[in-house]
């Protein structure tokens, strides 16, 4: 096991119990046969086994640290279930409620952004009506650097700021396409995305 899990096992382990405890009602619904707290046990002792073989992302500073410790219980929770011979149409719900239990658990606008200084946004799916072709979309309905600089008194500087990311992304090799902005005055500011080939990286 990885240093940075074994360090981590103990509160990856308390989640995971959590997510199962919150779950609850579905496992009493979904497998009313099999006892919850045997199945709850077996499922935290699998989680040991798991751990060993989660790869190392960067640790606290890794993106997707977080959704491989989250996982790793789900595939903890799908071997116990599997040895059951649980029905793929029983375990995948219950995979998805033990899942997403602790982010239902928060209440909405905390679940929207984990801070009020920070971004909030919403995905747009390619080809909606009136927008030109792109390949990945969001919309930012709240921007962390229009907070800071109004409360710093640099909005002057902001638009400025905003002026770089077409050039910033096309240097890792993405087009950007923004028509609005919420340093500007407008609703949303309107990222859609695409990428680069070949020469038109700069």
């Amino acid at each position: 096991m990885h240093p940075y899990y074994a360090e981590r096992a103990p509160a990856i382990r308390a989640d995971f119990g959590e997510s199962l405890d919150l779950a609850r009602p579905h496992f009493d619904g979904l497998l009313p046969a099999e006892p919850f707290e045997e199945l709850r046990s077996e499922a935290l002792e699998e989680l040991m086994q798991v751990l060993p073989t989660l790869p190392y992302v960067g640790g606290a500073q890794g993106r997707m640290t977080q959704y491989f410790e989250q996982n790793a219980g789900v595939f903890a929770l799908g071997r116990v279930l599997r040895r059951r011979r649980v029905a793929a149409k029983i375990m995948s719900p219950l995979l998805r409620h033990v899942f997403l239990a602790k982010l239902r658990s928060r209440p909405r606008d905390e679940r929207l952004r984990e801070d009020p200084g920070d971004f909030a946004y919403r995905f747009v799916e390619p080809g909606s009506a009136g927008e030109k072709a792109f390949e990945f979309g969001l919309d930012y309905d709240e921007c962390g650097f229009c907070k800071m600089s109004k409360a710093n008194g640099d909005e002057d500087i902001l638009p400025m700021i905003c002026a770089m990311d077409e050039e910033s992304y096309a240097l890792r090799g993405i087009a950007l396409s923004r028509t609005t902005t919420l340093a500007s005055g407008a609703r949303c500011c309107n990222f859609r995305y695409a990428r680069l080939h070949g020469d038109e990286v700069p």
